[in-house]
């Protein structure tokens, strides 16, 4: 289970490699996760799973209305030719993943400098 992210990743590398946001979220997002699969051999990357599948709720919702969804004009705006051009509703793909990069990177970096990192790495 832990790999349908990477693949998602190297999708998002494959289709656009010329679109910065795309190419950027999907780097970034691909080196901390088999960070934590490689070398921190995460424990709770599963419950990370689940928790972000959950924040996806409010995250669409707020994301939907920044980007223009039930407005006359959007908050946030998007350059096509910085991404896939690919919309959920009014959300361009990329923003799935770059809210996990942005929760995942938060939730490391949280564990890091904790005085002991228990939770993080798996010391089996």
């Amino acid at each position: 289970m832990h790999y349908v992210v990477p693949i998602i990743c190297v999708i998002l590398i494959a289709l656009g490699w010329e679109n910065y946001y795309t190419i950027t979220t999907a780097i970034l997002l691909l080196i901390l996760y088999l960070a934590h699969i490689f070398i921190w051999r995460s424990k709770y990357l599963n419950l990370f799973l689940f928790s972000y599948t959950l924040l996806l709720i409010p995250f669409l919702i707020t994301n939907g209305i920044l980007t223009g969804y039930g407005l006359e004009e959007e908050v946030v705006w998007y350059n096509d030719a910085e991404n896939l051009g690919v919309r959920l509703v009014t959300i361009p793909i990329e923003d799935i993943f770059y809210g996990m990069l942005m929760i995942l990177g938060s939730v490391t970096i949280y564990h890091l400098m904790k005085p002991t990192s228990q939770h993080l790495v798996n010391n089996n």
